[in-house]
């Protein structure tokens, strides 16, 4: 016999011995960052914050800090944790969908959000957190910038945007929409005997328009 466990709407027979929850693992991952613009051309000497499943992402410390170089590109090996979660997954392109079991990493990465004003541009930091899922065939998914956070009083980002209502720009009256970067690559890939690899890359957007 095993116990019935619902996953995202999904009620599933599980055996008696995969019932138990699988604590997160600490990793090694070696990071091939990429950044652009919206033409795909490589955005150079920007500061990035990167942060893989652990530790406080909302403290400005917490992380490693890098900068691009003139291909726009950062390789970094950082520690990290990976846990396993079920995900759904679509069945062909009908909208029904099963639930299998996925290495996940959550990122988050600070860039700044470059905002045009009528007397000059302001930089604001901002944090955006995306999840990376692989699953046992090799595929990965997510579901791209999930939430951007802005810093509170004290420095830590915890104000989550919305960018649809407009956004607050600080010491003006004037209001920001959209947001300034999109994720264009994912890749998480498991390396024998090695840390794993991940394949990450944002692009900055057009610039977002100010009211």
């Amino acid at each position: 016999m095993g116990k019935f466990r619902r996953v995202r709407g999904w009620l599933i027979r599980v055996p008696l011995g995969l019932v138990r929850r699988h604590s997160p693992q600490p990793a090694t991952v070696e990071v091939a960052f990429r950044l652009t613009d919206h033409r795909n051309f490589a955005l150079g000497g920007v500061a990035i914050r990167l942060v893989l499943g652990q530790g406080d992402w909302a403290d400005p410390e917490t992380g490693t800090r890098l900068t691009t170089d003139r291909e726009g590109c950062a390789t970094v090996t950082v520690a990290a944790v990976i846990d396993r979660r079920w995900r759904r997954v679509n069945i062909g392109f009908t909208p029904f969908g099963i639930p299998l079991r996925a290495d996940r990493l959550a990122v988050a990465v600070e860039l700044p959000q470059h905002v045009p004003l009528p007397d000059g541009e302001i930089i604001l930091p901002r944090l955006y957190w995306m999840e990376v899922y692989r699953f046992k065939s090799g595929t990965c998914s997510t579901y791209g910038i999930e939430r951007v956070y802005a810093t509170d009083e004290d420095g830590r980002f915890t104000r989550i945007l919305d960018p649809r209502v407009g956004i607050t720009i600080p010491g003006s009256p004037a209001k920001l929409f959209g947001i300034d970067y999109r994720n264009t690559d994912f890749g998480l890939d498991p390396v024998e005997g090695k840390p794993w690899r991940l394949s990450l890359g944002f692009a900055r957007g057009r610039p977002p328009v100010v009211h």
